[in-house]
């Protein structure tokens, strides 16, 4: 259920995979949101960050309603009739910055979306 009237509308949640890799989920939650936002992910270890990450963001052209067109990472289960993906995930380059000594990745985030940050 997405309340925009609890919290921010824009979270994010981290987690480190089995291999290493920090993956950052960020959602633009607000059902009010006509803009998209410029989100900035950092983490303090500069030198250890990925050079680049990868972003792979989970979209639908209805927003909240839809129930075709929607893809993660340019992988959608639209037309498929067994059951499996279609497509080739096509995650986007984000390039690392420094920004006071800690490694930063900046996105641009639509209204009621999300995405996976890969470092």
């Amino acid at each position: 259920m997405i309340d925009s009237d609890w919290g921010p509308a824009v979270v994010a949640h981290a987690a480190q995979d089995a291999a290493g890799s920090l993956k950052v989920l960020v959602v633009q939650k607000s059902l009010e949101a006509v803009a998209a936002v410029d989100v900035r992910v950092c983490v303090a270890n500069f030198a250890a960050a990925a050079a680049e990450a990868r972003w792979e963001p989970l979209t639908a052209p209805a927003g909240a309603g839809a129930k075709t067109g929607i893809s993660f990472g340019g992988v959608t289960f639209d037309g498929s009739t067994d059951g499996l993906p279609r497509g080739v995930a096509k995650p986007q380059p984000v390039p690392r910055q420094s920004v006071g000594g800690k490694a930063c990745y900046d996105l641009v985030v639509p209204p009621l979306s999300a995405g996976l940050l890969t470092l």
